[in-house]
C-alpha cells in the first residue's frame, strides 16, 4: 500500500521527534497550515518540500513514495559539500574573531586618544 506525501511528512516528523510546531517552522509553515496539509490530506508544496531535503536532509524520492521504506530514508552529503560546509564554518569563526580584535584595537586607540587629549 502507498503511504501518501503527507503521511510520510508526518512520519519524518515524528522520527526526527519535533513537535509539529518546531518541525512546521523548520520548513517555512505555521503550525496550524502544517495540521490542516496533514489532517485534510493535502501534499505540501513548494519551499516547504525544499526545506524538506536542504534542512532535513531527507530523499525527496522517499517522500514522494518512489523508494519505499517504513522509516524516512536520507540522502548523503558528497565529500565536496562536506568540506564546503567545513570551510564555510571555519570562514565564520576566522571573522568573528577578526571583528573581535578590530573592536578591541579600536577600543584601545579611543583610550590612548582620551589619555594624549586629558
Amino acid at each position: 500500500m502507498e503511504v501518501p506525501e503527507n503521511q510520510r511528512i508526518e512520519i519524518l516528523r515524528k522520527f526526527l521527534k519535533m513537535s509539529q510546531t518546531e518541525f512546521a517552522k523548520s520548513i517555512g509553515m505555521s503550525q496550524s497550515n502544517y495540521n490542516m496539509a496533514i489532517r485534510d490530506g493535502r501534499n505540501i508544496s513548494g519551499k516547504p518540500i525544499y526545506l524538506l531535503q536542504s534542512v532535513h536532509k531527507v530523499d525527496l524520492d522517499w517522500i514522494f513514495g518512489q523508494i519505499e521504506s517504513e522509516t524516512p530514508v536520507f540522502v548523503e552529503e558528497s565529500k565536496e559539500e562536506e568540506r564546503v560546509r567545513q570551510l564555510e564554518q571555519e570562514l565564520l569563526k576566522t571573522t568573528q574573531e577578526l571583528l573581535k580584535y578590530k573592536s578591541q584595537e579600536n577600543e584601545e586607540l579611543k583610550r590612548k586618544s582620551a589619555q594624549s587629549n586629558g
